[in-house]
């Protein structure tokens, strides 16, 4: 496994197939790992153990805000950091805190329930030393330039026609 996602609930695992879609498309595997009720001691251990099989960490934050910061403060991969909108924190108020946690231990942050981009992104860090996944990227985006296109032309279609 290269990417494992990092979640402390239920709910974050729902908004986080989304990150699951891209790696399919990508075709590799990605795991889940649910840490809810884990202690902080208990989490640095665990984060050795998965030293052994992870390349990028892709980490929630929503009940926990703190958490992308502690996985970051505790290992030399990269951390991706998902913001999750839950009912305690709205948009700009939990983005604000996720992006602002200091540089004790540097990660990135992506939208908010941004799943998929946090996948797409871990997928270009890997791209950036494995040819396979480089290919299978600039493959991917012209499916989606395709894709685009062909909605514009049936949009236009429409316009036309009225």
């Amino acid at each position: 496994m290269k990417i494992r996602v990092i979640i402390s609930s239920e709910k974050e695992k729902e908004i986080m197939l989304g990150a699951k879609e891209i790696t399919d498309i990508m075709g590799f595997d990605i795991g889940y790992t649910d840490i809810g009720g884990s202690s902080f001691e208990d989490l640095k251990n665990e984060i050795l153990e998965w030293e052994k099989d992870t390349e990028i960490y892709i980490v929630t934050a929503a009940e926990n805000l703190e958490l992308p910061k502690l996985i970051a403060q505790n290992t030399k991969r990269p951390v991706i950091a998902v913001p999750i909108k839950t009912e305690k924190y709205k948009s700009l108020e939990l983005l604000e805190s996720v992006v602002n946690m200091g540089s004790e231990g540097p990660y990135c942050t992506v939208a908010i329930n941004g799943a998929a981009n946090s996948a797409l992104l871990a997928c270009q860090m890997i791209g950036a030393k494995d040819e396979k996944m480089y290919e299978r990227l600039e493959e991917y985006r012209e499916e989606l330039k395709n894709m685009v296109a062909e909605k514009e032309r049936l949009l236009l279609e429409k316009i036309s026609a009225v």
